[in-house]
């Protein structure tokens, strides 16, 4: 059955409630600590110009920003896109033992394109920028992405759920929070809700 405008949205979350989460159900967020050094030195990592670094992700890829962006497009038609969505300093009265929060979001493809979402905590170790926590999940949707709320320290997540919905139309997403905790984040909770739908101006839905 096909619902249209906001009746259909409503009623389409009423269906995902009420059906009960598998006991083995986990959230589409990939949690590493992967150590990861930035080739910059700095006295406060706080003060660093992440606008213009070279950010890293710790599967090999870096690239380097300039104001917060960087595009890049071959001759075959590919193409990848990085922008620095924001930046927070998460204990700015903490010393040498300050801490950064990056959003970043990595695009790429040829024709179709993937979006992935990074989120990075990093700390000085011996006076190098190094990544010490990192989330990553696929924001390949609408309504995904991450923020930070700088009083009450709660890193929330909205990441489309792995599962076999087709690349175009998102099923669910996974919403997550996480508390700050002194030197990382902790998950907190985790719910899986309907996807946001929209309808464009030619009646198609968009995911």
């Amino acid at each position: 059955m096909k619902y249209s405008g906001l009746l259909g949205i409503l009623l389409q979350g009423i269906v995902a409630i009420a059906q009960p989460m598998p006991a083995s159900a986990s959230p589409s967020v990939t949690v590493s600590y992967p150590g990861t050094r930035f080739n910059v030195r700095a006295r406060d990592v706080c003060g660093l110009d992440f606008q213009n670094i070279r950010l890293k992700w710790d599967r090999g890829r870096e690239v380097q920003l300039r104001k917060g962006q960087y595009d890049h497009r071959d001759k075959s038609g590919g193409f990848q896109s990085v922008s620095l969505d924001d930046v927070h300093c998460l204990d700015p009265d903490g010393g040498n033992k300050k801490h950064v929060l990056l959003e970043s979001t990595w695009t790429e493809g040829q024709g179709s394109s993937n979006n992935e979402c990074v989120v990075q905590v990093l700390t000085l170790q011996s006076g190098h920028p190094v990544v010490i926590q990192q989330l990553e999940f696929d924001c390949h949707a609408l309504s995904t992405g991450s923020t930070f709320d700088s009083k009450s320290k709660k890193l929330t997540v909205r990441a489309r759920t792995d599962d076999d919905s087709p690349h175009c139309c998102a099923r669910t997403l996974d919403v997550v929070s996480f508390v700050w905790k002194d030197a990382w984040f902790e998950r907190q909770d985790f719910q899986r809700v309907p996807a946001v739908v929209e309808e464009g101006p030619d009646g198609m839905e968009y995911h």
